[in-house]
């Protein structure tokens, strides 16, 4: 069986029975699909659960995977897909990483580039909060002789 609730068919079909309390589950997208799935298994899996599940960023990420993976890679199917993952969780690095390269592939590298910016600023590290130093001995004249001046 490839798609949990599935029903035995041919290796590209795959008909859900999906039951209600399957959504207020939210399982992870890698926990929904066995990894023997084909990427028309997926994407038909991925869209029954998002009829069910649409505000859920990762389910979005896992069908435009693979309509990325698909042997017509169908990067427009893709591209809509990473988008609206990023719609619903703006700091989706791997939806930002995964719309960047179906963008290369379609040779608008503008874009990609954008994707891919975002890509590094959403994973640098916060910036460390700095906490003051104390002065060293030499500025604040502690240990030294102090020159006198004559009056």
């Amino acid at each position: 069986m490839c798609c949990p609730g599935s029903r035995p068919g041919n290796a590209n079909t795959c008909s859900v029975a999906l039951s209600r309390p399957f959504a207020t589950r939210t399982p992870a997208p890698s926990a929904v699909l066995e990894p023997s799935c084909t990427s028309d298994v997926a994407i038909a899996t991925y869209t029954k659960i998002l009829q069910i599940t649409p505000t859920y960023a990762p389910y979005y990420y896992g069908r435009a995977y693979h309509h990325v993976e698909k042997a017509a890679c169908e990067f427009d199917l893709a591209i809509a897909n990473y988008t609206e993952a990023i719609r619903l969780k703006p700091d989706y690095v791997d939806a930002y990483n995964g719309r960047a390269y179906a963008y290369s592939q379609k040779h608008e590298f503008g874009k990609a580039s954008k994707d891919y910016q975002e890509v590094v600023k959403l994973r640098q590290p916060p910036p460390m909060e700095m906490t003051p130093k104390a002065e060293p001995a030499a500025a604040t004249g502690v240990g030294r002789h102090r020159c006198r001046t004559k009056t």
